[in-house]
């Protein structure tokens, strides 16, 4: 089989075409849904998520990232993933929700109270871990 030079640039160039608009599918398909990661959350804080405060909804994290977005605290190289996961709802395989407990307030005869933070953390490899705060509650007092 002969192929002229101009038939090679074609197949190259509609290969090189169908990549480009197949790397968001193959993104979309690898992301994970932001209501199933706020459901999982949810289940590692259930002393919060049953609490006053309430759950951590999809409300409240979009809120955080609209929040972050126009005050500024993202960085330019992280701004459109941020975008991404405000526009269609779902986390990219780099980013996750992450909750941290720790205790403040101990004094003597006073038991410490149980703080728990949620944080949306996108791994960011040149600069580590880019974390933006979506929840803080005292959860209570900690039982001793």
């Amino acid at each position: 089989m002969r192929f002229s030079l101009r038939t090679l640039i074609t197949v190259i160039a509609v290969a090189a075409l169908l990549l480009a608009t197949a790397q968001p599918l193959f993104d979309w398909l690898d992301s994970t849904p932001l209501s199933q990661s706020i459901a999982q959350i949810n289940n590692q804080i259930p002393e919060v998520a049953e609490g006053d405060d309430g759950p951590i909804t999809e409300t409240l994290v979009l809120a955080a990232i609209d929040t972050g977005l126009t005050q500024g605290k993202v960085p330019e190289h992280l701004a459109s993933v941020l975008e991404g996961i405000a526009q269609y709802k779902r986390l990219p395989p780099r980013a996750s929700l992450a909750s941290s407990v720790f205790y403040s307030g101990a004094t003597p005869g006073n038991p410490p109270i149980k703080n728990v933070v949620v944080s949306l953390v996108i791994s960011n490899d040149a600069n580590g871990d880019f974390t933006l705060p979506i929840f803080a509650a005292k959860a209570g007092f900690m039982s001793q």
